[in-house]
């Protein structure tokens, strides 16, 4: 006599989208912190004919642009650019994780995977567009 197959518990089958939502969630709080809420009142400056607010990277660590290299100069530099990125860098290895651990794999692929090349490049480019980091 055959086994008869058995469905997975309710639960089991509710697991992937508690994650996926679980991810949405964690993954949009932390694009609000790190990018879209920092850039609401540089954007509304701009848009009042202020002028991008703020000076440049070279200017928040002191370096005059055209001067001599010095290993004072590297530190400072490097000093105000992780002063500049750190809360893309923690926002994208938590979404990295969440990615990971969150969101089934079949559905990554079956999401990702087009008939050609240049599809999958342009889904992950429309995926990827709300989570642009190159805030520095």
């Amino acid at each position: 006599m055959a086994a008869q197959p058995v469905a997975p518990p309710r639960a089991a089958r509710l697991a992937p989208l508690v994650g996926l939502l679980a991810f949405v969630v964690l993954g949009s709080c932390l694009l609000l912190w790190a990018k879209w809420s920092p850039y609401v009142a540089k954007t509304q400056s701009l848009s009042a004919g202020g002028g991008w607010p703020g000076s440049s990277l070279l200017a928040t660590a002191g370096v005059e642009p055209g001067s001599a290299p010095s290993w004072a100069a590297a530190t400072s530099f490097t000093r105000a650019y992780a002063d500049a990125v750190w809360k893309a860098v923690v926002a994208g290895l938590l979404i990295a994780a969440a990615v990971q651990s969150l969101v089934p794999r079949a559905w990554l692929l079956r999401a990702m995977s087009r008939r050609s090349p240049a599809a999958s490049a342009v889904v992950g480019g429309l995926v990827s567009t709300p989570s642009m980091m190159c805030s520095c």
